[in-house]
């Protein structure tokens, strides 16, 4: 944030697109979290499997999930995914955070609002 301060292209304004950025951004590395679980879980229960075939168990690697009655659907986790992903990007577009979007965009600096030293160095210059 204070990256994209100093470049003017946040401001208060910005609070809620930040902040849906962020939910967006918290959400993927939920998934990503889930689905590293997902896939360890799916090597324990393949090593189970061996032992005992007749074994039915829900499962997943983080791609497919097998159900229950042995059916194949893709992993639900990876839409939550690809969502969070398209909001993200469109929150970076916004922002700038892009490097296509970058030369977009032009923006005033506000480096001096945000840093004392700087405000204090910069009245100095101007009452010399």
């Amino acid at each position: 944030m204070p990256e994209l301060y100093l470049l003017g292209l946040l401001s208060q304004l910005d609070r809620a697109a930040l902040a849906a950025y962020c939910i967006a951004f918290g959400q993927l590395q939920e998934v990503e979290h889930e689905l590293s679980r997902m896939k360890k879980l799916n090597r324990e229960v393949s090593k189970l499997r061996k032992k005992n075939p007749a074994m039915k168990v829900a499962v997943s690697n983080g791609m497919v999930s097998i159900t229950s009655n042995g059916n194949a659907v893709i992993e639900p986790l990876l839409s939550v995914r690809k969502q969070a992903f398209e909001q993200m990007k469109s929150f970076l577009t916004e922002f700038g955070m892009t490097p296509a979007s970058r030369t977009r965009i032009s923006a005033a600096r506000h480096a001096e609002e945000t840093d004392p030293l700087d405000r204090l160095l910069n009245t100095r210059k101007r009452t010399n």
